[in-house]
């Protein structure tokens, strides 16, 4: 995902705009205000795919899914149709103006910033292609929401008009237009529908003598989202906060909350215990709950959970409200519960470090802001230290910043261990880089690899390179360098299923991929031969990470559990080593596995927030720290983990790491480089902070 370092060094992600499920719940959308688009596995909530589909200073509001595609649209007045299962464009549309919404049922409904909808259809010949059938009009500012139900299809304009049309055939009729401001239709507010009466025309007859002339024009207000909720009712939010519910029939509201402080974003409804709910999130960072309870709407719930205004939910068939907007974070929990968080996935994680450590030239690469590569050299002195006494004064110094084009969206990059091959992977090339070190400045040279796809992971081991992309398609080259020329050569070619965790190791990949009945499986592929074995796995946990050592392999699951496979002779051994728990239920989803080059039973742990060091062969924690104030006094870690505040409150989250071949745990968060020194005592480091320049 782009993200960008302000000048304080702290790095900013994109906020989300829209979430989606897809109709067998398989698949989460998510789509950002940067233009990119992720693909979340629903069960196991990992990233299966990030794409950036929009150019930069564009975005990707608008998103929803038909049985097999999902459509996304913003402002490059284009929406693009995507194949779940390789991240593959598989269609797109070219429209009239900047997409604001769209919507699916047999068709694809389009709102722009013109005054109508267009609705596209299949191909008989070409199920991928989309015709244009035919346009709503409505001649009333911009399209702002649509929803379908049905045979029904509700619009929402700017200026604060509601539409519902009905489908007849192959027809659409127009059954209701109101303005959400009439005063005329606001004389049944929060009444049952048993409780009407009187007919709408004799109503409106008896308040118009009521209401003066000078007050029975209608004020202009957007409607900011809209909800079919059955056959005779809709949902509508309002700029100032407003949440109506209207008597699609009678075409008259039937309840009316101001539960919000500003704009009302997004409605979802559901039924629960038998029961219609209705849930909204707005401006106010605030997600409210309506019930339906005796034929009356009350509020029952209201939680903030975001820090930051909530833009877009959804539920699952499962009953799972998801949530998200301008902070970044996607949160799950129940729509039994909604105050109990039951899942979360932070924008910067495994998936895509922004950080390398190149263990043999004791270097540190961090992806920094408009595509800027900053190499931290380490820097050691000379003076020799006391006998007895450990040297504590090296540090990681900013010596060297490359600068890419910004027009070039990074999905991924790798360097091998001597920082002399780095390779860059975008959403349609591979770019390689030759460094030479001897000269000063470096010498660099370049060579493009065009690919027909998005690059998911790209791996250089000494001169072979490793390339995966999105759609399981895994590619094997040469990289010869010699410090004045630079040659690529591919060797194979295999495709796989989609992988959502891979671990490299020389020629063996290792990657967890889902099965269409949902079921989780490893995959060892040998890369000399291209063959590939199929393992499921054991154990009642949904597996997110995988990685390797020495012929163990080491399974994360989604609630923070861990697993290992005893791995030999390229098969795997049913019987492990047992679950524990290694991260706490905040940091779920988030973790980087290391191990310490100095003691290969011990490994490292790189959450969001805090690190965790850990025994193979123990199922008891040896501690887990976080930085504190006391940063210049080496001690154990349990004596760190008495100090329980949090990394993100002062040094930002963690975006990367690793060790060195000295033992160094070098950890990189969104505005520090910290290098925790290994002292000669088990379990103890001493931290060194540097902070992340900015180089012009």
């Amino acid at each position: 995902m782009k993200c960008h370092i302000t000048q304080f060094g702290r790095i900013v992600p994109s906020g989300i705009e829209r979430l989606c499920y897809s109709p067998d719940n398989k698949y989460l959308a998510c789509t950002r205000e940067d233009g990119i688009v992720e693909i979340y596995l629903s069960k196991t909530k990992s990233l299966l795919h990030q794409l950036p589909i929009f150019p930069s200073k564009h975005s990707c509001c608008a998103a929803c899914w038909s049985d097999t595609t999902l459509f996304v649209g913003g402002t490059t007045k284009q929406v693009f149709g995507i194949n779940p299962e390789t991240g593959m464009i598989k269609t797109s549309i070219n429209v009239s103006s900047n997409v604001t919404c769209l919507a699916y049922s047999e068709s694809l409904f389009i709102g722009t910033d013109k005054e109508f909808i267009e609705f596209y259809s299949p191909s008989q010949d070409d199920p991928d292609s989309l015709w244009l059938m035919g346009r709503l009009n409505h001649s009333k500012g911009k399209t702002t929401c649509i929803n379908i139900k049905g045979e029904l299809v509700f619009a929402g304009t700017s200026e604060g008009v509601i539409f519902g049309w009905i489908k007849k055939q192959k027809k659409f009729e127009l059954i209701f237009a109101v303005y959400a401001t009439d005063r005329l239709r606001e004389v049944k507010y929060n009444k049952s529908r048993d409780e009407i009466a009187q007919p709408l025309d004799e109503i409106r007859r008896l308040e118009e003598e009521k209401i003066p002339e000078n007050e029975r024009k209608t004020k202009s207000t957007a409607i900011m989202a809209i909800e079919i909720m059955d056959q005779r009712t809709v949902a509508v939010g309002l700029v100032y906060g407003k949440i109506q519910i209207w008597d699609i029939v009678t075409m008259t509201i039937i309840a009316e909350f101001r539960e919000h402080q500003a704009d009302v974003l997004c409605l979802k409804s559901a039924t629960l215990n038998g029961e219609a709910v209705l849930f909204g999130s707005g401006v106010d960072h605030k997600i409210v709950l309506l019930k339906e309870v005796n034929g009356k709407w009350t509020c029952c719930g209201r939680v903030r959970q975001h820090s930051h205004t909530v833009k877009s939910l959804d539920i699952s068939n499962e009953g799972i409200l998801v949530s998200g907007g301008v902070d970044t974070i996607i949160l799950f929990r129940s729509i039994n519960d909604m105050n109990q968080l039951t899942y979360r996935i932070f924008p910067i994680g495994v998936d895509s470090p922004k950080a390398k450590v190149c263990s043999t030239a004791d270097m540190v690469v961090v992806h920094e802001v408009d595509n800027n590569f900053n190499f931290y050299q380490l820097a050691i002195p000379s003076t020799e230290c006391e006998k007895g006494k450990y040297e504590i004064d090296r540090e990681y110094s900013c010596y060297f910043t490359m600068k890419l084009s910004k027009k070039h969206q990074i999905t991924t990059f790798d360097l091998n261990s001597q920082c002399s091959i780095l390779v860059v992977g975008t959403k349609d090339l591979i770019r390689i880089f030759g460094i030479d070190k001897k000269t000063a400045p470096w010498n660099i040279i370049k060579e493009d690899i065009n690919v027909n796809g998005v690059v998911k992971k790209v791996y250089v081991n000494n001169n072979c390179l490793i390339t995966i992309m999105t759609d399981g398609t895994i590619i094997t080259s040469e990289i010869n360098f010699d410090g004045k020329e630079l040659t690529i050569k591919e060797e194979k070619r295999g495709i796989f299923s989609p992988m959502y965790s891979i671990y490299n190791e020389e020629m063996n990949i290792i990657g967890l991929t889902e099965l269409k009945n949902g079921q989780c499986q490893l995959v060892l592929i040998d890369l000399n031969t291209m063959e590939s074995k199929s393992i499921k796995l054991i154990g009642e946990f949904i597996p997110k990470k995988v990685t390797k050592k020495d012929k163990m392999i080491y399974v994360t699951g989604i609630k923070g559990e861990f697993i290992c496979y005893n791995y030999d002779n390229y098969t795997v051994d049913p019987r492990t080593t047992g679950i524990k728990k290694i991260t706490s239920q905040n940091e779920i989803g988030s973790e980087r596995i290391y191990f310490d080059p100095l003691c290969e039973d011990n490994f490292v742990v790189l959450s969001r927030e805090t690190i965790t060091y850990e025994n193979i062969h123990s199922k008891i924690h040896k501690g887990q720290f976080t930085w504190s104030k006391l940063n210049n006094l080496p001690r154990t870690l349990e004596t760190i983990s008495q100090f329980p505040s949090k990394i993100s409150k002062k040094y930002g989250i963690i975006v990367g790491g690793g060790f060195n071949l000295k033992g160094d745990l070098i950890v990189v968060t969104q505005q520090w480089l910290s290098i925790l020194q290994s002292l000669p005592e088990p379990f103890r480091f001493y931290n060194k902070m540097n902070k992340l320049v900015k180089v012009n």
